[in-house]
């Protein structure tokens, strides 16, 4: 035994008919929305050139005052043990970098026959 469905068959031109109409709507609405892009773009593009002729906020020098400091004592003192680490770590970068420079001027030097004692002199 088959189930058949509850609606009666519905002439094919008719079907074809609704389907052209939903389709027509949906058209319409995408025509629209397009429409819609195409002036938000132009929008956009004006905008992005009103802010391309805009002078720079760079060429101005910026000058900031600092009036007052909200800061509860534990979270300075958070913020210091945190800034001690980071300093550690850019006097090693600043070490490792002079020390560079101390090696190759050595180098340098020493290629060339001159010896360090003769630059610095020291007292007897």
């Amino acid at each position: 035994m088959s189930t058949q469905s509850s609606t009666p068959a519905q002439n094919p031109i008719v079907l074809l008919q609704e389907q052209l109409l939903r389709l027509t709507d949906i058209y319409q609405a995408q025509q629209e929305q397009i429409n819609l892009l195409r002036a938000q773009n132009e929008h956009l593009a004006q905008a992005l050139q009103a802010i391309a002729e805009q002078p720079s906020p760079q060429e101005k020098p910026i000058s900031a005052r600092i009036e007052d400091l909200q800061m509860s004592f534990w979270s300075l003192v958070v913020l210091q043990v945190k800034f001690i680490p980071a300093s550690f770590l850019a006097a090693l970068f600043w070490l490792i970098v002079l020390f560079t420079i101390a090696l190759i001027v050595s180098l340098v030097l020493g290629a060339l026959g001159v010896a360090i004692s003769t630059i610095v002199t020291l007292p007897r």
